[in-house]
């Protein structure tokens, strides 16, 4: 199963324009800045990107039984987000994602405000137009240990404070490393989220750094002291477009495809040499974002042999082995992957067909989705089932 939680808000914040809240833009950066003084020195600065995501939902699916638990250990989550643009990259790069220690306000800025917007998020503080709410510059102490951190700038004044305030310490840093690949963001952020599940701090959300660990002087190492000029862009929640930032959870729910309920179907043929057909049964052309749905799925020889016989025949179905047959989903628009061929999308079985679930939320509405079938064969090949009919529409 993959499910898809899209942000309740996101901002990002500048270190050299330290009052200006950004809450409302379409992109979000993550940078290193350069700005000319009065004095015509140049001063360099970063950029940092914060997004929250209400674990409400996913609360409750645990408690009903629909998600398994944290303890568990069997649900992986993954924070994705999609690039805009990306230039002046070095081959190999790290970003960073830590859980905030202190509530924020989004606030409705945007970069090209003039004069600039000052409410919500800026570097200096949690909300521009409230004193009080200063980023917090004293380290505290958790219960498990870890410690509250702020992230004061060191690049050109030493004394300055802003920028975030975050909790170090082991399982509260998520890291993801690029080598000579696409900039979108898949990090894998499960032991963050588990200790907001588990209420060892409070949900307030990650903020993103292009660092890959922290030093003890409270800069993020490599953020700071890097000379590139590399420059990020992701799509924010208020792009019009289906790359929202999302948090994504991945576990195995299926029914294996094994055992006394595949004694009424046939098993199809593996070995590679039949020429078989995949299909989708009872699909519909559109499904209510509210709705989850079960899709099933035949499956059986292309031509079936012409036998003569006196008494009525039927046609039974055939069941792929286990974790030999998968499911995709696309945006048929943009032919963006929604739901991947995977551990996670295995097909399952009862006692009327192979079928998988899927959560209509996960997608957003008024758009139209192609879902594919892969088969892997015992001698190698992967044959994926592409129709044009295998499409639906998600609706409000």
């Amino acid at each position: 199963m993959h499910k898809f939680y899209y942000p309740s808000k996101d901002a990002w914040i500048n270190e050299l324009s330290s009052s200006q809240n950004y809450g409302y833009d379409e992109i979000l950066e993550l940078s290193k800045t350069f700005k000319t003084t009065s004095t015509s020195s140049i001063v360099s600065g970063v950029t940092r990107i914060l997004t929250q995501f209400d674990l409400s939902d996913i609360s409750s699916s645990i408690v009903s039984g629909d998600m398994p638990s944290p303890q568990d250990g069997t649900v992986k989550y993954f924070l994705r987000m999609y690039s805009s643009e990306a230039s002046e990259l070095n081959t190999s790069y790290n970003l960073s994602a830590f859980a905030i220690s202190q509530s924020w306000e989004e606030g409705s800025g945007r970069n090209l405000d003039n004069p600039i917007t000052q409410n919500g998020i800026t570097w200096d503080r949690r909300d521009q137009s409230d004193a009080a709410t200063d980023w917090d510059d004293k380290l505290g102490t958790l219960e498990s240990g870890s410690r509250i951190f702020n992230s004061g700038s060191s690049t050109y004044d030493s004394g300055s404070k802003g920028g975030g305030a975050w909790v170090s310490g082991s399982g509260f840093e998520c890291t993801q490393s690029f080598s000579y690949q696409s900039p979108d963001i898949e990090m894998d952020v499960t032991t963050i989220v588990d200790k907001w599940l588990r209420q060892d701090c409070p949900n307030n959300g990650f903020i993103l750094t292009r660092s890959g660990s922290v030093s003890g002087s409270g800069d993020p190492q490599g953020e700071e002291s890097d000379t590139s000029r590399q420059n990020l862009k992701f799509f924010s929640r208020n792009t019009n477009t289906i790359y929202s930032p999302k948090l994504e959870a991945r576990w195995d729910d299926r029914f294996a495809i094994t055992g006394p309920i595949t004694g009424s179907f046939t098993a199809l043929d593996m070995t590679g040499e039949s020429d078989n057909l995949v299909y989708l049964k009872g699909i519909r052309p559109s499904y209510r974002e509210t709705e989850e749905v079960r899709f099933r799925v035949g499956a059986r020889k292309r031509h079936v042999s012409r036998t003569y016989s006196t008494s009525v025949q039927t046609l039974t179905g055939s069941f792929i082995a286990d974790t030999s047959g998968s499911y995709s989903i696309q945006d048929l628009t943009t032919g963006e992957t929604i739901v991947p061929f995977d551990d996670y999308s295995l097909l399952s079985i009862d006692s009327s067909s192979m079928y998988f679930n899927q959560d209509m939320n996960t997608f957003q509405p008024n758009r139209i989705y192609k879902i594919l079938v892969k088969v892997k064969y015992n001698d190698g090949q992967e044959v994926i089932f592409d129709n044009d009919n295998f499409t639906f529409k998600v609706v409000r």
